[in-house]
This record gives structure tokens, C-alpha cells and sequence, in this order.
């Protein structure tokens, strides 16, 4: 909270999602995230926890799912 006063911020949105991170084997340079059900909510406050407010990144009346309309949304990351 320090900084927060010192700097004058504070917290516009919470975003929250599942995530699936892939390492490889033979170093720690590269990274495969997959992220699913990407909600956020207007914060005002500092709160880390979501609640009802809560609403999914996707439009839902004009995404009905992937690509191919079924199934989850996903985020996929490769980091190198």
C-alpha cells in the first residue's frame, strides 16, 4: 500500500482465469501457457478475491465458443 500512496495508483480492474503452464525439459528459457474461463470485474477497492460482478472477456452473445462455435475459450502464450 506504500507504493499505491506514493505513486498515487489504484486498482482499475481484477482479472482472473485458469492457467495451464508447460516447461520444457532441457532449459527454463521457453514457456507454453494456456489460460480459460478469462473473467474481470470493475475494482475500486483492493480486493484480490472475484464475486458476482464477475463477466467473461468474451462477448457472449457473438462468441458462442472457439472457431468452430464448441467448446471453451482459450489464451494460449508461448513465451521464448
Amino acid at each position: 500500500m506504500r507504493l499505491a500512496t506514493a505513486f498515487a495508483i489504484q486498482p482499475k480492474i481484477l482479472t482472473s482465469y485458469y492457467r495451464r503452464a508447460f516447461f520444457p525439459t532441457v532449459n527454463d528459457y521457453a514457456r507454453v501457457t494456456m489460460d480459460i474461463g478469462l473473467r474481470y470485474q470493475l475494482e475500486d477497492g483492493c480486493s484480490l478475491a472475484p464475486d458476482v460482478r464477475s463477466v467473461h472477456y468474451d462477448n457472449q452473445t457473438i462468441f458462442s465458443g472457439n472457431r468452430l462455435g464448441v467448446g471453451p475459450r482459450y489464451r494460449i502464450v508461448i513465451k521464448c
